[in-house]
């Protein structure tokens, strides 16, 4: 046994009456990296809310064959004596180099209508979209997490095209590239220390959300809806099919191709975090959600 005494993030917290009949509190608690399940016996009062910084004295021990801690005391963080941000995955990367090359892609764009539209559009959010995740787990759930998502797929998109160049406009990739998760920056809040969706997102979602980011910049610019419906085409359609959260299906060379690249990239990216994080390093197999896949696991550096 050893003892604690640090901050944690309350991320689960609830009471029980134990068979004794007295009350305890039963907490999981995350310090940044891992959660730890918690328990306080002989508790009295109000429990805490998800989302608090606590200080916790306890002995860590384990429950079950899995660590555990038993409470001694616990307060509330004074204001200023534990930010909340420590506890939010934060991407390993510089961020701003990142952006700055979406931001010399949309250079690159030819029509002056797109081009206009997409560099507007990251200027105007810059900071949130820097600041967003891709998603809450599944794929680049921490901050900055879509700019990272976002460059991923633009690069995977304009290697599909060089090979195809066909029949196709580059500048529509491009574009559609750079902006096609941008309602994500209204879809995730990490208020209480870990990322979760917004009510905005829940309601809204960020299919819907980038329509009407890019409309509203449109507006800005005088640009006609005409001038852009293809682009609003690959925002709507990137998620390939109705049952995966499109309205339409990809109806366009270019819609298809951001489509596929967004779709590889994100996989690919579960694929490494999920080995990443495999806890039997003897493991061969993995079990891959949500696309129910087995994964053999070779290549992992132990």
């Amino acid at each position: 046994m050893s003892n604690i005494n640090q901050h944690f993030l309350v991320k689960k917290a609830e009471t029980g009456t134990a068979s004794n009949g007295s009350q305890y509190l039963n907490l999981t608690l995350f310090d940044g990296k891992k959660a730890l399940p918690a328990k306080q016996w002989d508790f009295g009062g109000e429990p805490p809310k998800i989302g608090d910084i606590l200080l916790i004295k306890a002995t860590l021990g384990e429950y079950r064959g899995s660590p555990q801690a038993t409470i001694n005391s616990w307060k509330l963080a004074e204001p200023g004596e534990c930010s909340i941000e420590k506890f939010v995955p934060v991407i390993q990367q510089d961020v701003n180099q990142i952006y700055q090359r979406i931001c010399k892609a949309a250079e690159t764009i030819m029509d002056g209508s797109l081009k206009a539209l997409t560099v507007k559009t990251l200027e105007c959010n810059e900071a949130s979209f820097k600041a967003a995740p891709a998603s809450v787990s599944i794929h680049h759930g921490y901050l900055g997490g879509l700019a990272e998502h976002t460059l991923n797929v633009l690069n995977l998109a304009v290697t599909m095209a060089k090979q195809s160049p066909e029949n196709l406009d580059m500048d529509l990739v491009i574009a559609g590239a750079v902006l096609h998760d941008i309602g994500k920056i209204k879809t995730y809040t990490w208020e209480r220390g870990f990322i979760e969706r917004s009510v905005q997102g829940r309601l809204i979602e960020h299919i819907v959300f980038g329509t009407l980011i890019i409309q509203e910049i449109a507006n800005t610019l005088k640009i006609s809806f005409e001038e852009i419906e293809k682009l609003m085409h690959i925002i709507v359609s990137h998620h390939g099919r109705q049952e995966w959260g499109s309205p339409v299906e990809p109806a366009t060379k270019e819609a298809m191709i951001v489509h596929r690249a967004d779709e590889t990239e994100a996989k690919m990216t579960m694929v490494d975090e999920a080995i990443a994080n495999i806890e039997d390093a003897d493991a061969k197999w993995l079990y891959l959600k949500p696309d129910n896949i087995q994964l053999l696991c070779q290549g992992k550096e132990k």
